[in-house]
């Protein structure tokens, strides 16, 4: 793939490496970014890998828990006045007071983490590092989805668009849209009703598209469907349009105006994200609800697929030797966790992560990642069930159980909200192949549960986020 960057982006890159790199002499930090598609539990993630460092009783894959060398860990200031802070205290407070899951990520947040550790070996032990910062960068994954951009002319990025729109998944929601942007003469005098028009329309297909059940996930540009600090800005005010040719168009006409608006949305919203965040990352987790792509069947997980593609392929990974290390930064380690495992009886976690390694591997080699080392696991940042047997027709059945949420279904039951319930999910299938060559949404049944009860200051209860943590920042705390 061609670079996102010009040599001015690598060049202020190289600079913010040396500043990043220069501070962490004297205070050793790991910058860590948080990302996946809205839903797949971004804020639960960070939440419960906060509470559960700052209470680390259960932590037992976490080494150093497991060995009694983390000594500490501390909230620690800010480090970063220009990005809103994590609300930690107010997602904490949202599951255990209110007992309901925090709102999704709609903006950049950050929060930093201060650890005390003893190092594993105490030869020469005054001259090792026993602090680490850790910075959780949490930022919501339909932004990456518009890196590709940078390297797409409005001309091809309006070819795509419309092509993208008139597949099946996406034409009963892009039929408004479709037929507004056939029905206007683009190369006439632009008026900004017109644009808002257009710009209206196709931010409602986008929305129809993402809410509508089928974990429809690539479908950028992201800004759109999550604004952030950018609502209401004319930069966001523009729309692919149909059979623009290869003539230059005619000044101020709608169409020049639109690429205009588009170059800009590159310029000034884009290029920044990644420069003065993504390109300064050390480590990243990119979430997946691999199960609501299951409920929603094949075509729900191809448009997984294809959006962890375009995921992947934005992060500059690869090793960092000494000198990328100081000048060109990058990414050595990506972790990609398939989340809501808890949702599964635990003889099925397995083949749920052997499922999105499938998904990854094949989204890793089209995003032509090389040289960084890679982990899938299937993990319940939160877990909210515990596991039983249920006797159905003389058959024992293995049911996860917990209180599903308000409004739930499965079949013709509605659930309450209220009322702890043993469900039995179905049984996964072996692997990816057999999963998408048949519609198996009938005999798999996953709904969405509350989260169990808490208590103030103690370590949430999870699956594998202590194999997540060890491998996101083992290596750091040796």
């Amino acid at each position: 793939m061609p670079s996102l960057t010009s040599l001015k982006d690598e060049a202020a890159i190289a600079f913010d490496t040396l500043n990043d790199r220069a501070k962490s002499v004297f205070n050793p930090t790991l910058k860590l970014g948080v990302t996946g598609l809205s839903g797949a539990g971004k804020t639960v993630f960070i939440t419960s890998l906060i509470e559960n460092l700052l209470h680390s009783d259960r932590l037992p894959v976490f080494e150093v828990v497991r060995e009694g060398r983390l000594l500490s860990a501390k909230l620690a200031e800010q480090p970063d006045s220009k990005i809103a802070r994590f609300e930690f205290e107010k997602h904490i407070d949202c599951l255990i007071n209110k007992r309901s899951w925090p709102q999704s990520t709609r903006s950049l947040s950050q929060l930093r983490l201060k650890l005390q550790f003893l190092p594993r070996s105490q030869t020469f032990s005054s001259l090792k590092q026993t602090k680490l910062n850790i910075d959780i960068i949490d930022y919501p994954g339909e932004w990456l989805l518009d890196l590709p951009l940078l390297d797409k002319s409005y001309r091809t990025f309006s070819a795509q668009s419309i092509e993208r729109a008139n597949s099946p998944a996406h034409k009963q929601h892009a039929k408004a849209w479709l037929g507004a942007i056939q029905s206007i003469n683009f190369l006439s005098e632009a008026n900004e009703k017109d644009i808002e028009t257009l710009s209206d329309s196709f931010k409602d297909y986008l929305k129809t598209a993402k809410n509508s059940g089928n974990m429809i996930s690539a479908l950028p540009p992201g800004r759109f469907l999550i604004p952030g600090r950018f609502e209401g800005a004319p930069v966001l005010a523009f729309s692919p349009l149909p059979d623009l040719g290869i003539t230059e168009f005619p000044e101020n006409s709608i169409a020049k105006v639109m690429e205009q608006r588009y170059e800009a949305y590159k310029t000034f919203v884009i290029k920044p994200f990644f420069r003065e965040y993504i390109a300064r990352l050390d480590r990243q987790v990119v979430l997946v609800d691999s199960l609501d792509a299951i409920n929603g069947g094949r075509e729900s997980i191809l448009e997984m697929q294809n959006a962890l593609s375009e995921i992947l392929v934005c992060f500059r990974a690869g090793r960092n030797g000494l000198f990328s290390r100081l000048i060109k930064h990058k990414i050595d380690r990506i972790l990609v966790a398939a989340t809501k495992v808890d949702y599964l009886h635990h003889i099925d976690h397995e083949r749920l992560e052997k499922i999105t390694e499938q998904i990854v591997d094949e989204a890793l080699d089209n995003a032509k990642l090389n040289g960084v080392l890679t982990d899938t696991l299937a993990v319940a940042s939160l877990r909210s069930t515990k596991e039983g047997t249920s006797e159905k027709r003389g058959q024992s059945l293995p049911v996860v159980i917990g209180t599903p949420m308000k409004g739930e279904k499965i079949g013709d039951t509605v659930f309450d909200g209220k009322t702890e319930t043993a469900i039995f999910p179905g049984d996964l299938p072996q692997s990816l192949s057999e999963l998408v060559s048949e519609d198996l949404r009938d005999r798999l049944q996953f709904v969405r549960f509350l989260p169990p009860k808490l208590e103030m200051n103690s370590p949430f209860p999870q699956i594998r986020l202590d194999r997540a943590m060890e491998f996101l920042f083992g290596d750091y705390l040796i």
